[in-house]
């Protein structure tokens, strides 16, 4: 005998009935929650890598660490400055800053301090840089960072600048100039002794194998510049690599 298999639907009446509402809304949140999802991860990706390498500004600085010492290197209090001057000043005063694209000052501890400002210099008529500083604290140091970019020292011979202290302000002993790459610190030269007039200063390389350098220093230490001049001023102008 031949079976007949009756398959009924609910009717619209037993639709509204509440069990049937539930399992209606159990099998379409999974869908809901899951095209929530991919919205919600797509909002959370990062630009690509062209938009944000567009982001970067000559004239806008950015947060890095620096270190005074490969020791310190993570324990710096920094503050970032911005340079209303415009980048061609900065350019006039050497060669060098055409492989610059960021800078920024820094101080340890809060108590010290450091500035720097690009102006042209009334006698020579050229772009300088001046560079202040107050290493008072015991410890302290302070200086100015600029973040370079395509700076292989094994394509450079020397580096040469020319620099003086403030008139009216305390000679330091010495400063010192650190070229970094993105761990620690590859060359340190002192500069010293500093007079109220130009002096010329000339360091040389010797580097056979490419090193890129990231950032390059110019540090002044509380146990360095000598304790009439833990405050001062010091112009740098002419800096060229090649």
């Amino acid at each position: 005998m031949e079976k007949r298999i009756q398959i009924q639907f609910p009717s619209e009446k037993q639709w509204r009935h509440p069990n049937y509402l539930l399992i209606a809304v159990l099998f379409l949140l999974p869908a809901v929650l899951f095209v929530l999802g991919i919205i919600l991860f797509m909002k959370s990706l990062p630009p690509a890598f062209d938009e944000m390498e567009q982001t970067v500004s000559v004239s806008a600085p950015i947060q890095t660490h620096l270190a005074a010492q490969p020791e310190t290197h993570k324990s710096i209090e920094e503050v970032s400055k911005d340079i209303k001057q415009p980048s061609d000043l900065r350019k006039q005063a050497g060669s060098f800053f055409g492989y610059v694209f960021d800078e920024h000052v820094f101080f340890r501890p809060a108590n010290a301090f450091a500035s720097h400002e690009f102006s042209v210099d009334r006698e020579s008529k050229t772009a300088v840089l001046r560079l202040d500083y107050n290493v008072s604290p015991e410890n302290s140091f302070s200086g100015v960072s600029f973040k370079t970019r395509g700076l292989d020292l094994s394509q450079m011979k020397h580096f040469s600048f020319s620099a003086k202290a403030g008139e009216g302000k305390p000679l330091p002993d010495r400063f010192r100039i650190e070229f970094k790459d993105q761990s620690s610190t590859v060359r340190r030269f002192s500069v010293a002794p500093v007079a109220y007039d130009w002096r010329l200063y000339d360091f040389d390389f010797k580097v056979s194998e490419p090193v890129s350098i990231s950032e390059v220093a110019f540090v002044f230490e509380h146990t360095k510049v000598g304790p009439l001049a833990a405050t001062g001023t010091v112009y740098v102008k002419d800096l060229t690599i090649e």
